[in-house]
């Protein structure tokens, strides 16, 4: 599908067509700190609930909610039910290497979150 965040079609960083809407959106979405923080802690950790969610990227828990729900209505994020907990994870290959290109890009290297060491070395 076409810019839909999904893997299908997708060889390579540009080999995906995309509307400019679409990519406008999700370029959109970086806009927000706490939910670019969201957004790359999803990409280092992989799978992570809200309670992680807000250890790894500082962020309060109402504004994570708020900033899940934008992620979730942009078909960017993923939910789903873990016993007790609902964990999130990126939705597609599209918008993991959108991050990973724009991390290198703005850091010169891979952007570091807040607590990233603490929270590998749990």
């Amino acid at each position: 599908m076409v810019g839909d965040g999904t893997d299908a079609g997708v060889a390579g960083y540009a080999s995906e067509v995309i509307e400019s809407g679409r990519l406008a959106e999700l370029f959109g979405l970086l806009s927000d700190p706490s939910r670019a923080g969201i957004l790359y802690a999803l990409l280092e950790a992989g799978d992570l609930s809200l309670e992680d969610l807000t250890g790894w990227t500082g962020v309060s828990s109402a504004r994570a909610s708020e900033a899940l729900r934008v992620l979730r209505n942009a078909r960017v994020v993923n939910s789903r039910k873990l016993g007790e907990s609902v964990v999130y994870s990126l939705s597609g290959t599209l918008i993991r290497r959108l991050l990973e290109v724009a991390s290198r890009s703005a850091a010169g290297g891979r952007l570091r979150l807040k607590g990233l060491d603490a929270s590998r070395s749990a």
